[in-house]
């Protein structure tokens, strides 16, 4: 499936049950649901297989969730669990449960960051970066921070759409691609004028 229909699927899901929980006034509630159930993925893949499998009945699907998470999540979570489970998109869950959140952090005027760095930062150091780029943005920022020692210093910053590059790895790239260049504009320069 393509990443875009597959992105529409998922803000779908994720906007029908935002405004249900908004409108029910459950949105604190099914977001700790939210927030807990992102590590099914990773934690508890074997249980999206068995709900995503087709082998398995709809039915046992539900009653299975219905067995896990009835004393640990809202009810409008678990309705909406079945809901997924119904309608087949459980491999979609990661997506709808991102964006879900996506949807909360822009009700409250947060955007969310990608930062890698060479090395670690301190929880205060990204706080200021986040706090600096709050400033340019005119929005609250929530950092990812990833370490990448390739790198070499500097960082990169991805943030609405938008890539900055200010690594040493990336400033040395483009200084050798510069310095190819002006040897090769020489190289023509010479062949021009020999005779």
């Amino acid at each position: 499936m393509p990443a875009s229909n597959q992105t529409s699927i998922t803000m779908t899901y994720a906007i029908a049950l935002f405004e249900l929980a908004e409108e029910r006034q459950a949105l604190d509630a099914v977001l700790e649901d939210i927030q807990g159930l992102k590590s099914l993925e990773t934690d508890y893949s074997d249980y999206l297989r068995f709900l995503d499998s087709p082998s398995i009945s709809i039915h046992n699907k539900e009653i299975s969730l219905e067995r896990v998470f009835s004393q640990f999540v809202h009810p409008m979570t678990l309705q909406f669990l079945k809901v997924v489970c119904r309608k087949g998109r459980i491999a979609s869950l990661p997506g709808i449960l991102n964006d879900f959140e996506t949807l909360n952090r822009g009700k409250h005027g947060v955007i969310m960051g990608k930062l890698t760095t060479a090395i670690e930062l301190s929880d205060e150091e990204l706080r200021q970066i986040a706090d600096r780029i709050g400033q340019y943005a005119g929005k609250m920022v929530e950092l990812e921070h990833r370490i990448d020692p390739d790198l070499i210093g500097g960082m990169t910053l991805e943030i609405e759409g938008t890539r900055i590059d200010g690594s040493v790895k990336n400033q040395l790239k483009r200084f050798t691609h510069y310095i190819v260049n002006q040897m090769q504009g020489q190289t023509d320069l010479a062949e021009r004028f020999t005779l």
